[in-house]
């Protein structure tokens, strides 16, 4: 890859309205990205006074390295972030090519500085900046196999490349998708999955894969083979992760991700003392699926529990057990392949559990009615 002059890249957050009585915590992605990202990137932020003011409190602790923070009102009147993202107005307000997507529920927290880190180094810019879009990843989910197809608002056609809320993108792809893009998919589809399934248009540009996914951001799953033993770059909602497991190798990798929510149980107000260092890499050990660094007996044998007990979806439904390897063939979940009652069940559970009840409890009114006669 040739060498990229950093004038071509920036950092933007969008907000699209500030509750003043639950507002963003901008602590952590202000922190974290003074701490990880080169000063000379500015940082956009569109937003409403309410936001602008909480962010330049918070710039004004934590920017020691004089990067420039750039204040845009939204210029659109809309309250709606999908929509915001899909204008062409946000892109052409950016002066640079790169542009890395933030939200207030982001953390970043890979090893950018090469002297200190040896092998855990990530180079932001040589490992993902050739990409016009790459987001978050989700599982082992990439290209034509993603849960965007499913359910009745699902999109057949869609791709996936990541979710929106912790992005790399090309500001001249995001233009010409939304210029190429029909008046339905930019009304309909969310604005991760329309530049995500843009790549259809674009058959020659490259690709992410899994495994880039997963060394750029974490949102719901931390296996070590996804990653080939690399810590994360950053994460996004960590707190919606569910194995135990897999949470504390993410704080290990990552701190922030206990700040942006990460719990063990509901009964952890503070991160346990019992954790190893976290300015060292996790070492997961393929046979077992545990650590085997010091930790303490009893986070061990948790650890060794939780290997043991099966993993959940993303509704909480039993896909499969841990294991240490992944699968060489992962069932297609493509619309086509799924029926439409399961398709149903799959996304709306809770629906399906309350129209059960809903029969059982009929099936016992004419018990009782039977019974009385």
């Amino acid at each position: 890859m040739a060498q990229k002059d950093n004038s071509d890249f920036a950092i933007a957050i969008a907000q699209m309205f500030t509750n003043p009585e639950s507002p963003p915590n901008y602590t952590h992605i202000i922190k974290s990205v003074e701490a990880k990202i080169d000063p000379s990137w500015p940082f956009y932020v569109f937003s409403d006074n309410e936001t602008q003011r909480l962010v330049r409190e918070e710039a004004a602790k934590y920017n020691l390295k004089n990067r420039t923070y750039i204040f845009k009102p939204k210029g659109i009147k809309t309250n709606d972030y999908n929509k915001y993202m899909k204008t062409p107005h946000i892109w052409n307000e950016i002066h640079a090519e790169h542009i890395l997507v933030v939200q207030s529920d982001v953390g970043l927290c890979g090893c950018v500085d090469k002297a200190a880190c040896g092998d855990r180094f990530i180079d932001v810019v040589g490992a993902f900046a050739d990409f016009p879009y790459i987001g978050c990843s989700y599982e082992y989910q990439i290209g034509e196999d993603n849960w965007w197809k499913l359910g009745r608002r699902g999109n057949p056609d869609a791709l996936f490349y990541g979710v929106g809320g912790m992005s790399f993108r090309h500001k001249s792809f995001m233009l010409n998708c939304i210029e190429s893009s029909s008046v339905e998919a930019l009304k309909q589809q969310p604005e991760d999955v329309l530049f995500s399934t843009c790549y259809r248009r674009f058959p020659d540009l490259p690709r992410p894969t899994v495994k880039d996914l997963h060394l750029f951001c974490t949102q719901w799953h931390y296996e070590e083979e996804y990653r080939y033993k690399q810590a994360t770059f950053s994460v996004h909602k960590p707190g919606a992760m569910r194995s135990r497991r897999q949470k504390l190798a993410l704080v290990r990798d990552c701190p922030i991700a206990w700040d942006l929510g990460v719990r063990f149980d509901t009964l952890s107000p503070t991160m346990p003392q019992s954790l190893p260092n976290n300015s060292e890499s996790v070492t997961v050990s393929r046979s077992r699926g545990d650590f085997v660094d010091n930790l303490s007996p009893a986070v061990d044998e948790s650890l060794r529990k939780e290997s043991e007990s099966p993993s959940r979806g993303y509704f909480g439904a039993r896909l499969h057990t841990h294991s240490p390897v992944v699968p060489e063939s992962r069932p297609n979940i493509s619309s086509e392949s799924v029926s439409p009652m399961f398709r149903a069940v799959q996304v709306t559970p809770i629906r399906f559990e309350r129209i059960l009840s809903l029969f059982c409890l009929f099936l016992l009114i004419l018990l009782f009615i039977s019974l009385r006669q």
